[in-house]
C-alpha cells in the first residue's frame, strides 16, 4: 500500500549537530568552556556537575548561579543562545544540586504560500547528589529529563514535541596529593570519569504526517564516556596561603552509541533534522577531546585559557580542527569588606574563536556562594 507523505520544510538554523549542539550536552559553563569543556576531574566543585556528578563534593555551603552561552556567531541571530541556572547545596549527608538548562532557537518554517521563523526550544533538568564515600574518593548521580518543542501555529500541522525520558548519569572521582612536598609548594593529581545519558526512550511527535496522522519517531539520546585528569599547584607566600593556583585539565569523551542524522523524502519534498536521528554508525564522530588552563591569583583574579576538538564539521571549525578558548573571573569576597563574611559573588566570561574570527561566540556566568553549610 502506498501512503501518500504530507509534510512542510523544517530548516533548523542553529545546530549542526544533535548530540553536540542540545542543551543535554553543550556545557554553559563559562569557566569550562573557556578551559575547554574539560572539567569531567575538575577537584575545585564544579555547582551545575554537569560533566560529572561526583565533582559536586567539592562544593561547600549554598551556591546560586546562572549561565549564558551564545549559540550562532551572527548578530542576526540574537535570539538564539543557551541559558542555564541552578543552586547547589552542602550538607553532612551528602552534596544536592539542582539544573535546569534551556536552549532557544529558531526555525525556518515554510508552507503553501508563506515562509516564517519560528521559535523552537529544548531543555535539560537535571537533580544531582553527591557523597565522598571514603578518603579522596567521591561518587555521583544524575537524575535528569530531557524535552524538545516548538511553537508552531498552523491549522494544517501540529507542532512537533517529544516526551520527557527519565535519563541517568554516574560518575567518580578520585583524587591525591602529588610528588612535590614543600612548605610553600604543593600539588594534587586528581581523575575523574562518568557515563551520561541512560534510562528510558525518547520521543517525538514528527513534523510528518502519513494518512493526516503525525508520525511518531523513536530516537537515540547520545550516550557517552568520559574520562579525564586534572593537575593542580598551590603555590603559598609568607603572608597568603593561597598566593598563586595552578590549574591543568584534560578530557577525552567517546560516544558509544550509534548516531547519525535522519533523512526522509518524498517526490515533492524533503525533512533534514539534526534532531532525529537514525542508527547509523558512522565511526569518525566519536572522539571529543578538550584541554584546559587556569591561573588563580589570591583566590580573586582567574585567567584561562583551553580548546576543543570536535570530530565534525561544525562552525567552530573543520573536522578534527582545535578550537581555541579563553576566558576570565573574578571572585570577590565579602571578607575584603567585613571579616570572616563567607559571602562571594563571581563573574565569568569567555570567548569561544570560531572560523569567522570577527565574529566570535561568547558565555558569562554569576555566581553567588555562600561558604557556610546550613545542617
Amino acid at each position: 500500500m502506498k501512503f501518500r507523505l504530507e509534510l512542510f520544510i523544517v530548516v533548523l538554523v542553529s545546530t549542526l549537530s544533535y548530540s553536540q549542539f542540545s542543551s543535554l550536552d553543550v556545557d554553559m559553563d563559562a569557566r569550562s568552556i573557556a578551559m575547554g569543556e574539560s572539567f569531567v576531574a575538575n577537584p575545585n566543585g564544579i555547582a551545575s556537575a554537569d560533566d560529572n556528578p561526583a565533582t559536586l563534593t567539592a562544593q561547600k555551603g549554598l551556591t546560586v548561579f546562572y549561565n549564558r552561552r551564545n549559540t550562532i556567531p551572527t548578530k542576526r541571530f540574537d535570539e538564539v543562545f543557551f541559558y542555564s541556572c541552578g543552586a547547589a547545596l552542602e550538607t553532612k549527608y551528602g552534596n544536592f544540586s539542582f539544573l535546569y538548562k534551556h536552549s532557544t532557537n529558531n526555525i525556518f518554517e515554510v508552507g503553501e504560500g508563506f515562509s516564517k521563523l519560528t521559535p523552537r526550544y529544548d531543555y535539560t533538568a537535571v537533580i544531582s547528589y553527591a557523597k565522598n564515600i571514603f578518603n579522596n574518593f567521591s561518587f555521583g548521580i544524575n537524575l535528569k529529563t530531557f524535552a524538545y518543542k516548538t511553537n508552531i501555529n498552523n491549522k494544517y500541522y501540529k507542532e512537533a514535541e517529544s516526551n520527557n525520558p527519565i535519563l541517568f548519569d554516574i560518575g567518580v572521582l578520585y583524587s591525591a596529593d602529588g610528588l612535590i612536598d614543600n612548605p610553600y609548594i604543593k600539588d594534587k593529581v586528581s581523575a575523574g570519569t562518568s557515563l551520561t545519558n541512560f534510562g528510558t526512550d525518547y520521543k517525538v511527535k514528527d513534523f510528518i504526517y502519513i494518512n493526516n496522522e503525525q508520525i511518531s519517531t523513536l530516537t537515540k539520546l547520545p550516550r557517552l564516556l568520559k574520562l579525564g585528569f586534572a593537575y593542580q599547584l598551590n603555590i603559598s607566600s609568607f603572608s597568603k596561603s593561597n598566593f598563586l593556583k595552578l590549574l591543568f585539565t584534560g578530557e577525552y569523551s567517546n560516544l558509544i552509541n550509534n548516531y547519525n542524522y535522519a533523512h526522509v523524502s518524498s517526490e515533492s519534498c524533503i525533512y533534514y533534522s539534526s534532531y532525529h536521528l537514525s542508527s547509523k554508525n558512522n565511526k569518525s564522530q566519536k572522539d571529543f577531546w578538550g584541554a584546559g588552563f587556569e591561573a588563580t591569583v589570591m583566590d580573586i583574579l582567574s585567567l584561562r585559557i583551553g580548546g576543543t576538538a570536535y570530530p565534525f564539521y561544525n562552525y567552530y571549525g573543520f573536522k578534527g580542527d582545535f578550537s581555541l578558548r579563553y576566558g576570565a573571573g573574578i571572585n570577590l569576597p565579602f571578607s575584603l569588606i567585613a571579616d570572616n563574611f563567607p559571602l562571594h559573588i563571581c563573574f565569568d566570561y569567555a570567548v569561544m574563536i570560531t572560523k569567522d574570527k570577527d565574529n566570535s561566540l561568547d558565555a558569562f556566568n554569576v555566581s553567588i556562594n555562600y561558604e557556610n553549610p546550613f545542617f
